[in-house]
């Protein structure tokens, strides 16, 4: 959909300066605003797929991650976290096109790579499609991503994890137990701001740690990966990231509890702990940038 946008702003400003508006004046500048948010607002660009351009831009960043990972020594990836919406997706099927079965109950993080990339033997990481991570709920339609089962239909995306989103449908029929309700009385939307986006980021520590996992990447939106970095994070004047920017972060936890133990690749009895897991230190270690005039910082 950025692509989209960007046509469409593209067109309004020559339709502007066609009328004897400057290129900067507010009427250009108002109407190429009106021409994005009449994108956004279409639902003809419902769950929109990658443009070639998107591609592109995800196999360069597969390149800029393997580099970094051998420059730096950097462990390799164990498990992706993926955002469900499908252009996150197919970002994920691009940089990593080999992955391991999320269904091997025998299979953990330690089997796949705690290593550096001198390891002659890696495989391939599990890749795991995440609620938690996904775009800010704005209503629109390329916001929104697609039901469980039309993911499910898509070769491309045979070897994820998508189980999140099983369960979302699964509530969404009222089929979740406790927590069903019915369809015939959903529960109104709400937008979600920039300040809730950026409490929701908090989640992301609580998976990273009920995981054995030690080296993950998470493919996410630039929306979500600006609250994280500028909120939790602590670092408040962190850059917007770029389309397919690549940014390496050495975290520390702080919150664990130190009777948890690992079992099935889970860490067992953080579910009891008091208070929140938070971020004790983020520390960057690597990062790309990829030249980019047209990003907008929303």
């Amino acid at each position: 959909h950025n692509q989209l946008e960007k046509e469409a702003q593209s067109t309004a400003l020559s339709l502007a300066i066609s009328q004897g508006h400057g290129p900067d004046s507010p009427h250009a500048k108002q109407a190429q605003e009106d021409a994005r948010k009449a994108i956004l607002e279409s639902d003809s660009v419902g769950d929109p797929p990658l443009s070639e351009l998107g591609r592109e831009e995800a196999r360069k960043a597969k390149s800029t991650l393997e580099r970094l990972i051998a420059t730096h020594n950097l462990p390799h990836v164990e498990e992706v976290w993926v955002s469900p919406l499908q252009r996150t997706m197919q970002t994920a099927a691009t940089i990593f096109p080999e992955s391991s079965s999320p269904y091997d109950s025998t299979e953990k993080c330690s089997d796949i790579s705690t290593s550096t990339s001198s390891s002659s033997t890696i495989r391939p990481p599990i890749i795991r499609v995440k609620k938690e991570i996904e775009e800010r709920q704005t209503g629109y339609a390329c916001d929104t991503h697609s039901s469980f089962t039309e993911v499910r239909r898509r070769m491309t995306f045979k070897q994820f994890s998508v189980s999140s989103l099983k369960m979302h449908d699964l509530a969404l029929d009222g089929k979740s137990g406790k927590n069903a309700r019915s369809r015939s009385a959903p529960e109104p939307f709400i937008v979600e701001e920039k300040h809730m986006l950026r409490e929701r980021t908090k989640k992301l520590f609580n998976l990273l740690a009920k995981t054995e996992c030690r080296s993950i990447c998470v493919i996410a939106h630039k929306g979500y990966l600006r609250e994280l970095e500028r909120g939790p994070m602590g670092k408040v004047d962190a850059e917007m990231f770029q389309n397919c920017e690549v940014r390496v972060y050495r975290l520390h936890l702080d919150g664990m509890d130190s009777s948890a133990e690992v079992e099935d690749g889970v860490i067992e009895g953080i579910d009891d702990l008091k208070g929140e897991i938070v971020i004790k230190q983020a520390e960057k270690i690597a990062e790309s940038r990829i030249k980019n005039e047209q990003l907008l910082d929303e």
